[in-house]
């Protein structure tokens, strides 16, 4: 008897299948790129030369200015690999990228949730709990403009004393054994916002 397919889940269509596969590699923690040497292969040749014309027109466009581009303005135009290689800021674009995409945070959830802190910031609900936070914690109510001040430090600086935090003098603590901070890296201000909400909230 001829096998039942009824109940076969049927096949995505090859395209949706390869939006899909991008889509994972550009944005999941598990991401090849999330341990890759990013600089490296975008400065190589062969990742300019499979792109097709729309896409190498789409790249040009967001390069920060002519000196990254060569024979601009003409059908030959493509980027000047020599300058990227060793221009600072695309270094250390590459390296956050990469590190950010290994946080997880290029996740359409993680995005979703910083978007979420960013709108409560507009709002002014960030700077009510730090107000509240203060005063709780320290017995310390802040003024607008220390607020101000405060709602734009990173999260580790925004974890510290008010007199640390505002930057007043202070009789300087003994160091620890182990004073160690780990760094916070900046994907834009909605995930700075959501970066410094988790930090402040959590006990």
């Amino acid at each position: 008897m001829p096998a039942n397919n009824k109940n076969k889940v049927p096949k995505k269509p090859r395209g949706q299948r390869s939006k899909q596969s991008l889509k994972r590699l550009l944005t999941s923690a598990k991401s090849p790129l999330a341990s890759a040497d990013l600089r490296t292969i975008l400065c190589n040749e062969l990742a300019w030369k499979c792109l097709d014309r729309s896409d190498k027109q789409q790249i040009l466009s967001l390069l920060p200015d002519q000196r990254h581009i060569l024979d601009a303005d003409t059908p030959d135009a493509r980027p000047n690999l020599a300058s990227l290689q060793s221009d600072d800021s695309f270094r250390d674009d590459c390296a956050a990228y990469v590190e950010n995409l290994a946080a997880g945070r290029h996740d359409e959830g993680w995005l979703a949730d910083a978007w979420t802190a960013h709108q409560r910031r507009k709002a002014g609900l960030f700077e009510a709990h730090l107000h509240e936070r203060f005063l709780r914690d320290w017995a310390v109510e802040l003024s607008h403009q220390e607020l101000d001040k405060v709602s734009h430090l990173s999260p580790s600086e925004s974890a510290k004393t008010p007199e640390q935090s505002l930057g007043e003098p202070r009789i300087p603590e003994m160091p620890r054994q182990d004073p160690t901070e780990t760094p916070q890296v900046s994907t834009g201000e909605a995930t700075k916002s959501c970066s410094q909400e988790k930090t402040v909230s959590s006990p």
